[in-house]
């Protein structure tokens, strides 16, 4: 009886050690396996980029290359039209065309308040088929909404030389000239906008000449302005000489009495 318990042991302690060998057998089966996947997978070549993919990769380096301004969206009417500008003028010299790429570009830009904002703006509507006009639009409606861009054309509207010199005018025509192009949407009428809002000594001098176009109305009211201040000038130093004179006499005349 004690030998049949002994064989029944052996036995199984055998068929345990044949069940572990090949357990462990099968597993570094997997492991080489799994090495081989892992070694072939790294002999592969990556993916080659399309010319696609390459044009758009180039056109992102030279666009950062430009250091394009980031756009946080400050709620300054003012800083989000400079960098729209900005923008534009960087997309226009690289010669970047395409809608889709001017967008990605611009929004690329966007950092905080600003990213959030495009982040609702593609999820409500499909920014792929979006014109850049149409971006533009989306942009400046968010950033500087009508009721403040309505109040720069009432400030155009209401804009005169003032106590600014004929260069400072010109600058403030065409800063707020672009809020209202139906204002100066032919030379005639820009030419005759900014010529009703010079000084009226200017005005006068200039106005006669029903000149046609506004650089040449700029170029004769900066004329007549250095005339004016000439002139201006010219006064001052005959009324000086004018008090000096006429203050001799007086001078001489208290010494005679004087004397006497």
């Amino acid at each position: 009886m004690a030998d049949e318990e002994g064989s029944e042991s052996r036995g199984s302690s055998a068929d345990d050690v044949e069940e572990r060998r090949a357990d462990l057998i099968s597993a570094l089966r997997e492991m080489a396996q799994a090495l081989q996947q892992t070694i072939r997978a790294q002999q592969q070549p990556p993916p080659i980029a399309t010319d696609g993919d390459t044009k758009a990769m180039v056109a992102l380096c030279e666009f950062k290359h430009q250091k394009p301004p980031a756009f946080k969206g400050e709620p300054d009417p003012v800083v989000a039209e400079q960098w729209l500008d900005e923008i534009n003028k960087i997309l226009d010299a690289l010669r970047i065309r395409e809608s889709n790429s001017r967008i990605t570009h611009a929004a690329y830009q966007f950092t905080g308040e600003a990213a959030k904002w495009w982040k609702m703006v593609k999820r409500s509507c499909n920014v792929e088929t979006m014109s850049w006009d149409q971006f533009c639009k989306t942009f400046l409606d968010k950033f500087f909404p009508p009721v403040l861009q309505e109040a720069k054309v009432e400030k155009f509207n209401k804009l005169y030389q003032g106590k600014m010199s004929a260069m400072e005018y010109d600058a403030r025509f065409t800063e707020l000239s672009r809020y209202a192009p139906e204002l100066v949407s032919t030379e005639a009428k820009k030419a005759r906008k900014f010529e009703h809002g010079l000084r009226p000594n200017i005005r006068l001098k200039v106005s006669v000449l029903r000149l046609p176009t506004y650089a040449e109305v700029l170029e004769r009211a900066l004329i007549v302005e250095a005339d004016c201040e000439e002139f201006k000038k010219v006064r001052e130093k005959t009324r000086q000489r004018m008090g000096q004179h006429s203050g001799n006499p007086n001078k001489k005349q208290r010494t005679s009495s004087s004397s006497s």
